[in-house]
């Protein structure tokens, strides 16, 4: 029997930075055969097209959490799959990065390869958890998911330090402390964490897969082609208020024009040209709290049917 094929698993809340970090991995471990899972929490992926450009298989589990009951058999199916090709020969794995979605509690990861038995062929390594100054110390008591990513982590790492005022990162450093009084703390700026993976894995208690997506909603936006402007969604959302957690997607910057990425978490906008949209139309999805789909639904839609 081979051995067990080292995972590397990255958590973290939306717009923490994970893909970002991803793509800075891909380039450390040139000459390694890598492969990337992305979760995505709605049905269509955004992060994922940032990471066509390592050039390295790249698997999806879209439309809720990889950990959660009703989308696990999908990563079950995948990993199994992978296995299957490694073992025929047909690919070549030196470690398998998971990247789960912004919303998800990693703590069931063991529960589930116990489940499923594929913890006889894959290991995992090491568990990050990306945090980001600021946006976690502001939310850690309304979401219960930001602690229990930091609970399940061997590694802390405190992301975007070089736009984070430094208060605001030892405030975080503090609150995370107090949680996990020995966990590895490391603070970086655009994802550039140092990395060797461990030999041996860490120690971590089964933890408990939920059976629903529970109070998070992915709300879905097809642009039609429609110029909407960055801006504009930004005044619906602050008009919501704080149960919007992310929106991104791709936005058409015109006619002829092609496409905007657009990123957007409370207090950061992130908008750049992008050249291979893979939705025509342009796409959006923003993330909230369930109670609030009503409103984000009619105030971007009410963006939407503005737009020219």
């Amino acid at each position: 029997m081979s051995d067990p094929i080292p995972v590397l698993l990255v958590s973290g809340f939306l717009g923490s930075g994970k893909t970002t970090l991803l793509n800075h991995l891909a380039s450390t471990f040139v000459g390694q055969k890598l492969v990337f899972l992305v979760n995505e929490f709605a049905s269509k992926g955004v992060d994922p097209v940032l990471l066509k450009s390592t050039g390295l298989p790249l698997i999806t589990v879209e439309g809720g959490s990889l950990l959660c009951r009703c989308r696990s058999g999908d990563f079950i199916r995948h990993m199994r799959k992978l296995v299957e090709l490694r073992d025929a020969g047909s690919a070549e794995v030196d470690l398998l990065v998971i990247e789960t979605s912004g919303m998800t509690d990693p703590n069931g990861m063991p529960t589930l390869l116990k489940e499923s038995r594929l913890d006889a062929f894959f290991e995992v390594r090491e568990t990050l958890a990306v945090v980001v100054p600021g946006q976690w110390i502001k939310l850690q008591k309304a979401l219960p998911v930001l602690n229990a990513q930091v609970m399940g982590a061997s590694r802390v790492v405190i992301n975007k330090c070089d736009i984070s005022p430094e208060d605001q990162i030892e405030e975080t450093i503090r609150a995370v402390r107090a949680l996990r009084p020995d966990v590895p703390v490391e603070r970086v700026s655009h994802g550039k964490v140092l990395f060797s993976l461990p030999a041996v894995p860490p120690e971590w208690a089964d933890g408990v897969l939920p059976v629903s997506p529970g109070a998070y909603v992915a709300c879905e936006f097809k642009l039609l082609g429609r110029h909407v402007e960055g801006g504009a969604l930004v005044t619906a959302f602050t008009a919501i208020g704080p149960s919007v957690y992310r929106a991104k997607g791709f936005l058409p910057a015109g006619i002829g024009a092609g496409m905007l990425y657009f990123d957007w978490t409370p207090g950061q906008l992130n908008q750049r040209p992008l050249a291979d949209a893979p939705v025509s139309g342009g796409y959006l999805v923003v993330i909230g709290h369930r109670d609030s789909e009503a409103e984000i639904r009619r105030l971007v839609d009410g963006v939407i049917a503005r737009s020219e």
